[in-house]
């Protein structure tokens, strides 16, 4: 069950990862942008959910006994609380059609700035689930 989790987890990533590449391909805030937003904020909104739902309170309740786990847990939560933060308010102020100026910059920064995270959590946060688990 914990390896099924995080293919599932990495599965998610994989279609994050897609969105982002359709709509990096773009090379300014057009009608295909549009199109492919909601779907991006769909993908992100579930992936987000399905950890605070499956992987992190397995993590938390290991963190209790682990202190250098705790810490990581930590960091990585609020760093993840401001990324999720930012990305949603870009999404949003996207599918208004606003920030068409500053886009193709913008999003290469969230782009970049999920891609860093995602490799992160596979790299180490996932191991160290496996182990706990």
């Amino acid at each position: 069950m914990p390896m099924n989790l995080i293919r599932e987890l990495n599965a998610e990533h994989a279609v994050l990862a897609r969105i982002l590449v359709d709509i990096g391909a773009q090379t300014c805030l057009n009608e295909r942008v549009q199109h492919v937003l909601p779907e991006l904020k769909a993908a992100l909104l579930r992936h987000l959910e399905r950890e605070e739902r499956d992987f992190y309170p397995v993590m938390i309740k290991a963190a209790q006994t682990n202190s250098s786990l705790a810490e990581l847990l930590k960091i990585m939560g609020s760093e993840m609380d401001e990324i999720a933060a930012r990305a949603l308010s870009l999404i949003e102020q996207w599918q208004k059609g606003e920030g068409a100026v500053s886009f193709v910059e913008d999003f290469e920064a969230l782009r970049n700035t999920l891609s860093q995270r995602i490799r992160r959590e596979e790299h180490s946060l996932y191991a160290k689930y496996l182990k706990i688990s």
